[in-house]
């Protein structure tokens, strides 16, 4: 026996299952004939009935086997509950058989429809957390600009200071007959114009994440510093000036603006809570040119001084 089956023979063709069906073969062995699109179009209320006084030639309205009543089987696979099911339907029965399916469909358009809603919610957030990023971005700004006004206010108030005073020194001194030309700074750095030295050429270097912000320089107290360039002239007598922000007043042992040979280790500079806690001083290697400065206690950690 010689059979062959080419092209749907007429049977209506089908995509894809709208209720899960899978596979359909009719008939015995390999000779059977694949017939899922007529039972996809037999479904009524989401369940399949193959009636008991049909036979399955009489069901689907031919037989691939006409001579053949035994051993005929229609052999189905299905998805139901998200598992694969197989059974398999006699040529005659006894009873009715009835298979339960589920509208794929339907649960294809609930799937992309939560699909869209977890979308929407996920471009919600992202909005969200954009806004709040910008909110906060905005703050810093008005912060760090906030910082930069107060402390060019204060440095002018300073140096306003510092001019009114030399100028009552200029003018205690205009009887003596000799005056000196008041001393010139051999270097100055303004940090709000950056690390560059403003008169000579010793520029800095910022060490271990120290950092320029709001136009001040900001150290935290345990590794970071900034080092310039060597002189390029001896240093002997000499003064030291500074405008900060102690920022933590019950620290310990800063060296806040040192002078130090190169090599040697040997320093003088203005040190604070060295000696005694709250307090400032002057610092040099083993206090070997400085002795402890008993003045007031430091009491201001929010402005200039």
């Amino acid at each position: 026996l010689d059979t062959k089956f080419e092209g749907n023979g007429g049977l209506p063709q089908v995509a894809s299952s709208r209720y899960g069906l899978l596979s359909a073969r009719y008939g015995m062995g390999s000779i059977c004939v694949e017939v899922l699109p007529l039972l996809e179009i037999k479904v009524q209320g989401l369940s399949l009935k193959i009636p008991k006084d049909q036979n399955l030639s009489e069901y689907f309205g031919f037989d691939p086997l006409k001579h053949h009543i035994s051993g005929k089987v229609l052999d189905l696979h299905y998805r139901f509950g998200g598992e694969a099911k197989s059974v398999q339907i006699a040529e005659k029965r006894d009873a009715d058989v009835v298979i339960k399916l589920e509208d794929y469909a339907a649960r294809q358009e609930e799937v992309k429809e939560a699909a869209r809603k977890d979308a929407e919610a996920r471009h919600e957030r992202e909005q969200s957390r954009l806004e709040k990023e910008r909110v906060a971005a905005e703050k810093r700004a008005k912060e760090e600009a906030e910082m930069r006004q107060k402390f060019k206010a204060e440095r002018d108030e300073a140096m306003a200071k510092t001019k009114a005073l030399r100028r009552m020194i200029a003018n205690q001194l205009k009887g003596l007959r000799s005056i000196a030309p008041p001393p010139h700074p051999i270097a100055f750095w303004d940090f709000s114009k950056g690390v560059q030295d403003q008169v000579g050429g010793m520029h800095l270097k910022l060490k271990n994440g120290c950092s320029v912000q709001g136009g001040a320089l900001v150290l935290d107290g345990k590794k970071t510093y900034a080092e310039s360039l060597p002189f390029t002239t001896a240093v002997l007598t000499k003064t030291i000036m500074i405008w900060c922000q102690v920022g933590n007043i019950k620290q310990r042992g800063g060296g806040l603006f040192c002078v130090q040979a190169d090599g040697n280790g040997c320093y003088d500079g203005i040190v604070y809570g060295e000696h005694s806690p709250e307090t400032w001083g002057i610092g040099s290697e083993f206090n070997k040119r400085s002795s402890h400065i008993k003045g007031l206690k430091e009491q201001d950690s929010k402005n200039t001084i």
